[in-house]
């Protein structure tokens, strides 16, 4: 929920097919991302998010690995 507005953030899809969250004055982030920094271990501190499977739109921890 956006703290200023209290409206619920949607995802949109981006034109690489990752669902993206916009957050007003700071850009976007994409799901994936999102998830990883919170529910996937990064003890080498990499930057970039990978699907395991290939299905970007498929966002479960177990899916996502940091490379």
């Amino acid at each position: 929920r956006n703290k200023e507005t209290g409206k619920v953030l949607t995802p949109v899809l981006n034109n690489l097919g990752h669902l993206n969250l916009n957050l007003r004055n700071r850009g976007s982030i994409s799901m994936g991302k999102l998830v990883a920094i919170q529910w996937v271990p990064n003890p080498d501190k990499k930057t970039k998010v990978r699907h395991i499977d290939g299905d970007k739109l498929n966002n479960r921890k177990e899916n996502l690995e940091w490379f």
